[in-house]
C-alpha cells in the first residue's frame, strides 16, 4: 500500500484511508467465502458479519448454534444445517444444548411459560434423536450457565424456564406488588351509580361480570 504515494494526488492521509478500507474489505471477503463454503446464503452471511464483525468466523466455528440465539431470521434448523456442514456431529453436546432451548421455545410458542423438566427432556430427545442422558446434561448446563432457570413445580416436577421468561414473571410479580401499594387514584364513589352512569353515557348494557369488574376496579388498584 505504500506505493499508493507514487500516484499523483494521494497523500499520506488518503493512502492510510485506502489501505484501511482495503484491509476491511479483505476481512469481509474472507468471512463471506467461509460462510458461503458452508452453505450460508449471501443475505444471511451479511447479517452474520454485521452481528459479529471480524470475529464472525471464529464465532461460527466455536458454536454455530449461536446464530439461532443472536441473529433474527436464523432459526435452530438453519444453524443445525450449518453445524453439520462444519462437521459437528448430531450427538454433540453443542447440538443438545441448543436443541433443548429450541424445544422449550417451541413449547413457549404454544403458550407454556415453563415446562416440567422430565417431559422437556423427553420431547427434546425425541425431536433431536439424542439419548435422554445427553439431553439431561444439556438441561443442567443451561441452568448452570443462566440460559435456563429451574424452579420447583407441582407434584415434585421441577419446571424449566427460558431465562428471559423467568425474569419476566419475576418482574411482573414486582410490578403488581408496586402497583398495589399506596392510595387508589380515584376518589371514593358508588360503583353501582357509576356503572349506571357509564351505561347511559356509552349507550351499552354492561354484563354482570363487567359491572363486577368496575366495582372492583374503583376500590382496588390491581
Amino acid at each position: 500500500p505504500e506505493r499508493l504515494l507514487e500516484v499523483g494526488g494521494i497523500g499520506p492521509a488518503r493512502q492510510k484511508l485506502i489501505a484501511e478500507a482495503f484491509q476491511a474489505q479483505k476481512v469481509v471477503r474472507e468471512i463471506m467465502v467461509f460462510l458461503h463454503s458452508h452453505g450460508v446464503s449471501s443475505a444471511r452471511a451479511f447479517r452474520i458479519y454485521k452481528t459479529y464483525g471480524e470475529e464472525a468466523i471464529s464465532k461460527v466455528q466455536e458454536d454455530p448454534y449461536c446464530l439461532a440465539r443472536d441473529i433474527r431470521g436464523i432459526g435452530f434448523k438453519a444453524a443445525d444445517q450449518i453445524a453439520m456442514n462444519l462437521g459437528i456431529g448430531p450427538q454433540s453436546a453443542l447440538r443438545a444444548r441448543a436443541g433443548v432451548e429450541f424445544t422449550l421455545q417451541g413449547l413457549t410458542d404454544e403458550g407454556h411459560c415453563a415446562y416440567p423438566r422430565r417431559e422437556l427432556a423427553q420431547k427434546a430427545s425425541d425431536l433431536l434423536n439424542i439419548p435422554s442422558e445427553a439431553i439431561e446434561d444439556a438441561v443442567s448446563f443451561g441452568v448452570s450457565s443462566g440460559r435456563l432457570a429451574e424452579h420447583p413445580g407441582p407434584e415434585d416436577r421441577p419446571l424449566i424456564y427460558l431465562s428471559g421468561l423467568d425474569y419476566s414473571e419475576r418482574r411482573l410479580t414486582w410490578n403488581l406488588r408496586e402497583i398495589s401499594r399506596g392510595r387508589h387514584p380515584l376518589p371514593p364513589l358508588n360503583a353501582e351509580k357509576a356503572a349506571d352512569w357509564a351505561e347511559k353515557r356509552v349507550g351499552l348494557k354492561l354484563a354482570p361480570t363487567q359491572r363486577e369488574a368496575l366495582a372492583r376496579a374503583v376500590h382496588s388498584k390491581v
